[in-house]
């Protein structure tokens, strides 16, 4: 048990292969887990709850955050990701959320987990799951294969259930990036068996399932 942190639980810089089991991160001033340069990363059966507790919002803190974007060319999680049977609650902003600029995530599994945030829009600033694979004028980022299926994701006032977008904003004879691959039937983004709902009808979910 990691808790009461005045920063993340758990702080990934430059690291291969990092994998956590039935373990729980409570009450961090910063995200749960936060990473940038990991190559492949294994999440099972964890527990972890109210991410950035103290509010301030500073970076869009998160349950799980590989998104940092200062440069804006980061490869912040490369390899075979696995996010399952987590239960990922009351962050600040997102449950998961994994931003490239670069690098290319080979596998990526995010299934079976329960994905809840506060039902004000104050205390729940972000979404679900958010997956970006995006670039700048001289990197490109890429995701080979993702399958999100099985999850279940409530309230998000402000946000989203599940997000996934990719592209290159630098239209200048910038590189291309990929979400899946086109006409390859192994290399897909497949989402499936989710179950997505905000609070109520009087609290919906802000933007889309």
């Amino acid at each position: 048990t990691i808790q009461n942190t005045t920063s993340h639980g758990v702080f990934l810089s430059s690291t291969q292969s990092p994998s956590f089991t039935t373990f729980r991160i409570m009450n961090t001033g910063g995200s749960g887990v936060r990473g940038t340069g990991v190559t492949h990363f294994t999440c099972v059966n964890g527990s972890i709850s109210g991410s950035n507790d103290d509010g301030t919002g500073a970076a869009n803190e998160s349950n799980i955050a590989f998104h940092d974007f200062a440069l804006g060319t980061e490869s912040n999680l490369a390899g075979n990701v696995t996010i399952t049977g987590n239960s990922l609650t009351t962050a600040l902003f997102h449950g998961i959320d994994i931003l490239n600029h670069s690098g290319t995530v080979s596998s990526l599994n995010i299934s079976g987990n329960t994905i809840t945030s506060a039902t004000t829009i104050a205390a729940a600033q972000g979404s679900g799951i958010r997956l970006s694979s995006l670039g700048s004028a001289s990197t490109a980022s890429h995701v080979l294969n993702a399958n999100i299926t099985n999850n279940v994701i409530t309230n998000f006032p402000n946000g989203a259930g599940i997000v996934v977008h990719g592209g290159n904003a630098n239209n200048s004879g910038a590189p291309s990036t990929t979400m899946g691959t086109a006409g390859n039937g192994s290399q897909v983004v497949n989402i499936t068996g989710n179950t997505i709902a905000g609070q109520s009808a009087a609290n919906k979910m802000n933007t889309h399932a």
